[in-house]
């Protein structure tokens, strides 16, 4: 009986010693991977979350032509490997219709650098969606500690609002290959 266990054991590895022969052989495994580039969400404090949604929180303001920035931790000094392409989104109103607003991503290696960046017009009374904006930067970011996000108004006598978010639209932009 227990040759046969034996026997049997042997012959079960050998198979499987042999198919995998046969495979590797005859066989071709083959796949194609989506890769998708980070998505950098607003959050209330200043935060530019990484792949995260923002989190409800109060709508930040700014007036005039002063500006608002939003930034990742530190990343520690991570390189890409190719021009980015930028999709900017914002949830915003203005209490004057037809004001100008800036939207500007970039990274700071120690120093800020802009990537690229889209003025848009806002009419909105009330929060709205606005975007996609595309816009492809000229340079390929190198040690990038972190990214920002910073809005920047552009009248002398009005008020933004700019919402993290409502349903399933948020301001945010997603980085990808251009």
């Amino acid at each position: 009986m227990k040759n046969k266990i034996i026997t049997t054991a042997i012959a079960i590895l050998l198979i499987g010693i042999i198919s995998a022969g046969l495979i590797d052989y005859f066989g071709e495994i083959t796949g194609t991977v989506e890769v998708s580039g980070p998505v950098f969400y607003v959050a209330s404090g200043g935060d530019l979350l990484t792949n995260s949604d923002s989190p409800a929180g109060p709508n930040n303001q700014i007036n005039n032509n002063n500006f608002k920035i939003w930034e990742t931790d530190s990343l520690g000094d991570i390189v890409f490997s190719y021009t980015p392409q930028i999709d900017f989104y914002v949830r915003t109103s203005v209490d004057t219709p037809s004001e100008n607003l800036n939207l500007i991503f970039g990274y700071d290696d120690g120093d800020e650098k802009e990537l690229c960046s889209k003025n848009i017009t806002i009419d909105s009374l009330t929060l709205s969606n606005y975007g996609p904006f595309t816009c492809s930067s000229d340079i390929i970011p190198e040690k990038i500690d972190t990214f920002y996000y910073k809005i920047k108004g552009n009248c002398t006598s009005c008020e933004y609002k700019i919402s993290g978010g409502a349903g399933d639209f948020y301001t945010k932009v997603e980085v990808s290959k251009s």
